[in-house]
C-alpha cells in the first residue's frame, strides 16, 4: 500500500498530527496493520523511525510554522513521488504549477445560521465550499472512500489584516487562504465547478474569491506555504482556538 493509500485511511485530525509531526497510536496502527515499515522521510528529519513498533516512535509536539511548512510541501512531494512518473512530470515544480491552485475567500458571516455546536467562521464557511466544490467535480456520496481520495487536497488557513507586515493581533478582517492540490484527470472538472458564478452560488456567504493556479515566477511552494500560513503562524501558542485556525480537507 503506498504512503498515500495510508493516509487517506486516517481522519483529518490524525492527518494533521501527522503534518505536525504528532505521531499518534492510530498512525501507528495504520502501518502495523499493513505489515510494511512506516516510512516517515516526507515528515522530516527528526521522524526516522527503524521498525513499526510504538517503542520505536519519537513523537515530537507541534513545532514552530517553518517545521509545519516543510511537512506541507512534503506531503505535496510525496503524492508527486509515489503516483506520477517522471516523464509525466520531469519535476516536483512542474507537477504543481499544473496542478496547485492558491485560492483566497472572504465570507460574510452575517447572515449565516450558527449550528448547535458552532459558531460561523472563515474556515467553516470555506469547508462548505470546498464540499460543494467536490460534489460538483465528483457527483454525489463523495465521503465514499474511492471518491474521497479523489477530492483536491486542500490545505485551509484563517488570516488576518495585517499579518504581511507582522501584526495581526487584532484578527481584523479575517479571511481564509488555502492551497488546492487536484489530480491532473480533474484538472477541467475542477475549472468548471470553480466558475465565480457557480460557488457564489455554492455558498451564498461568499463575498469575494480568487483562485490562481502555483507559479514558479511568482517565488516558490515554500514561500506560498508560508504567506498561507501567517496568521496561524502569528497565534500565541497559548491561545486556545489556535489549531481551529487551520484545516486539512476533505475532513
Amino acid at each position: 500500500m503506498q504512503i498515500t493509500d495510508q493516509i487517506n485511511v486516517l481522519d483529518n485530525e490524525s492527518i494533521k498530527a501527522i503534518v505536525t509531526h504528532k505521531l499518534t497510536d492510530k498512525l501507528t496502527d495504520a502501518f502495523t496493520d499493513t505489515g510494511t515499515e512506516p516510512t516517515t522521510d516526507h515528515l522530516g528529519p527528526k521522524l526516522k523511525t527503524r521498525s513499526n513498533t510504538r517503542s520505536d516512535l519519537s513523537p515530537t509536539p507541534i513545532t514552530e510554522p517553518a517545521r509545519l511548512a516543510l511537512g506541507i510541501k512534503q506531503h505535496f512531494e510525496t503524492i508527486y513521488t509515489t503516483e506520477y512518473h517522471v516523464s509525466d512530470y520531469p519535476s516536483l515544480e512542474g507537477y504543481l504549477e499544473r496542478n496547485l491552485f492558491f485560492v483566497t475567500a472572504h465570507f460574510d458571516l452575517r447572515n449565516v445560521q450558527p449550528s448547535r455546536t458552532q459558531r460561523p467562521t472563515q474556515l467553516a464557511e470555506f469547508e462548505k465550499l470546498h464540499f460543494q466544490i467536490s460534489r460538483k467535480m465528483l457527483g454525489n456520496k463523495i465521503n465514499r472512500a474511492h471518491k474521497r481520495s479523489q477530492q483536491p487536497l486542500t490545505y485551509a488557513f484563517t488570516d488576518f489584516e495585517g499579518s504581511r507586515y507582522g501584526s495581526s493581533a487584532g484578527r481584523l478582517m479575517p479571511h481564509v487562504h488555502a492551497l488546492m492540490l487536484v489530480r491532473p484527470h480533474l484538472l477541467e472538472s475542477f475549472r468548471v465547478a470553480t466558475f465565480e458564478p457557480r460557488l457564489r452560488s455554492f455558498t451564498p456567504s461568499l463575498r469575494e474569491v480568487s483562485i490562481d493556479p502555483f507559479s514558479t515566477q511568482k517565488g516558490t511552494v515554500q514561500n506560498l506555504i508560508s504567506y498561507c500560513m501567517k496568521g496561524w503562524a502569528q497565534t500565541r501558542r497559548d491561545n486556545a482556538d489556535r489549531d481551529d485556525l487551520w484545516a486539512l480537507l476533505p475532513a
